[in-house]
C-alpha cells in the first residue's frame, strides 16, 4: 500500500511521520526543494497510491481535491480541516474525510459515548498564536486574511460541537481582531447557538496567554467539565484522570479508523461541508 501527501508544512511532516508507519511508501507533493519529493501532483503517477492527504493551504483544499479527485478512483482521500476555505457545490467521487482528529481524543469519546440528555454546552478554547510555531507568526497562514483566522484554524471545536451535540440551526456571535497582534485575520469569536436539544456556547481565541481547551456540559443531574490539555473530566466535583496521550495519538486513530475501520468515526465530506456553512456564513455576516 501507498500514500501521497499533497503539501508539506508542519501538519503534512505530521501525517508523514504517522503514514510511514502504515504504508510501503509515502511520498510528498511540494514547492520545498526536498530529495525525492514531487513538485506537482502532474508529476506523480497517481494510481499507485491507496491513500491522499491533501495538506497544503487552505485556500488551495478545493481545487487541489478536485483535480485529484477526477484523476483517480475508489480510493481514499483525507483533507485537512477546515474543508475549503469557502463553500463549494462538489460532489466528489472518491471516498473523502477531514481531518477532525479530535473526535478521537479519548475524552471527546468518552462523552459521546456516556452523556445523556445534555441542555447547555460550553466550549472554550484559545491560545497564544505567537507561541504556535518555531516561525514568525505574522508570515504564517494564520494571519492571513485568505484561509486564516481563529475561526478557521480552530474549527475542531466547531467540528466535535456538531459531533456531539448535532448541527447548529440557530447562531448569534461576535467576531474580529481586537488584540495588537500583528495580523490581518479575527483573533477573537464567541458565539450562542442552539440546535433540538440544547443551547450553547463557544468561545475561540488567538490572544490567551494561558493555553485552553475545555467543555462544559450542563445536564439535569450533572456538571461536566473536560480539560482536553490535562485529560481530566469532572463530574460534580469528582475528577477521573485520563492517561496523558502522545502528541500524534489523534493522528494516528483518525488514520486508522479511516485507512483500516471504513472511517466510521472520522469526519465525512458532508459533516465538513456543513462546518465550511457555517463559517461562510459567519464571515458572510461580519465582512
Amino acid at each position: 500500500m501507498n500514500a501521497l501527501i499533497i503539501g508539506y508544512g508542519s501538519i503534512g511532516r505530521r501525517h508523514y511521520t504517522i503514514l510511514k508507519n502504515f504504508f510501503e511508501c509515502v511520498d510528498v507533493v511540494t514547492s520545498q526543494n526536498i530529495a525525492g519529493a514531487y513538485n506537482s501532483i502532474d508529476k506523480t503517477d497517481l494510481d499507485k497510491y491507496d491513500y491522499f492527504v491533501i495538506s497544503n493551504e487552505t485556500h488551495k483544499h478545493f481545487e487541489t481535491l478536485k483535480t485529484l479527485d477526477q484523476k483517480v478512483r475508489n480510493k481514499k482521500i483525507l483533507v485537512e480541516k477546515p474543508l475549503f476555505h469557502q463553500y463549494y457545490e462538489y460532489t466528489p467521487k472518491n471516498r473523502v474525510f477531514v481531518a477532525y482528529n479530535l473526535r478521537f481524543h479519548p475524552l471527546i469519546d468518552y462523552l459521546k459515548k456516556h452523556i445523556k440528555n445534555p441542555v447547555f454546552a460550553e466550549v472554550k478554547c484559545g491560545s497564544y498564536l505567537p507561541e504556535w510555531r518555531e516561525s514568525d507568526y505574522r508570515n504564517s497562514y494564520s494571519s492571513k486574511k485568505e484561509g486564516g483566522g481563529v475561526i478557521r484554524d480552530l474549527s475542531h471545536e466547531l467540528d466535535y460541537f456538531y459531533y456531539l451535540f448535532g448541527k447548529i440551526k440557530d447562531i448569534k456571535y461576535f467576531t474580529g481582531k481586537i488584540s495588537s497582534l500583528e495580523i490581518e485575520s479575527e483573533d477573537m469569536f464567541t458565539a450562542v447557538c442552539k440546535n433540538d436539544i440544547l443551547m450553547g456556547n463557544i468561545t475561540l481565541d488567538y490572544i490567551s496567554k494561558i493555553p485552553r481547551r475545555e467543555i462544559f456540559i450542563h445536564t439535569d443531574t450533572a456538571t461536566i467539565k473536560a480539560d482536553l490539555i490535562k485529560n481530566t473530566l469532572n463530574i460534580n466535583n469528582e475528577i477521573i484522570d485520563f492517561e496523558n496521550i502522545e502528541r500524534n495519538y489523534t493522528y494516528e486513530k483518525m488514520h486508522k479508523n479511516i485507512i483500516f475501520e471504513n472511517g466510521n468515526k472520522a469526519c465525512s465530506y458532508d459533516e465538513g461541508l456543513e462546518t465550511v456553512k457555517l463559517i461562510q456564513r459567519i464571515y458572510s455576516d461580519v465582512m
